[in-house]
């Protein structure tokens, strides 16, 4: 697209709460997936969506996707709208415990994955240093615990997991 690159401005406050300032740039001028896009998701075996565009053009990729037959994940910021027909093309859902919430109105990780099962077929909600929750529809949700590591800064913490995690189920 032309333009300034989109970027993101994050700082992280004594406690470790990130505050982030998104400046969107040319990213904001992506609200549909391009023929060539749509011919570029068709050769993946997974698709990984996140935030930094409008929601016009994740959800006409994940549809793409999805027409295509590839497996799309979405890891979305909390508070990012989420169109009914995107959550119908999505496959897997990542979000942590507050973008469970957000979504849900459930704040307990097993009471808020089991409700977004009523959103997508599988979500993760992910726990922080306790790991993750994983649940598909028909199964019961099974914790998934975290290698233990010194965390010196989380930011981007959750952005790797996703694609971490959609490398693997691609494997």
């Amino acid at each position: 697209m032309p333009g300034p690159s989109g970027t993101a401005q994050v700082t992280v406050d004594a406690a470790g709460y990130p505050t982030v300032v998104a400046v969107p740039g040319a990213n904001a001028a992506l609200t549909v997936a391009t023929p060539g896009d749509v011919a570029l998701i068709g050769t993946g075996d997974a698709l990984l969506l996140s935030s930094g565009t409008p929601s016009s053009g994740v959800t006409s990729a994940a549809l793409a996707a999805r027409e295509r037959g590839v497996r799309t994940v979405l890891a979305p910021s909390q508070g990012d709208p989420l169109p009914d027909e995107l959550l119908a093309a999505t496959g897997l859902l990542v979000v942590d415990e507050d973008g469970a919430a957000a979504l849900t109105g459930r704040h307990e990780p097993y009471r808020s994955v089991r409700a977004l099962l009523e959103l997508v077929p599988e979500a993760v909600v992910t726990l922080g240093a306790a790991g993750c929750l994983w649940a598909a529809r028909g199964g019961e949700p099974m914790v998934v615990p975290a290698p233990e590591a010194a965390a010196v800064d989380t930011t981007g913490a959750g952005d790797a997991f996703a694609g971490a995690l959609a490398v693997a189920l691609c494997e």
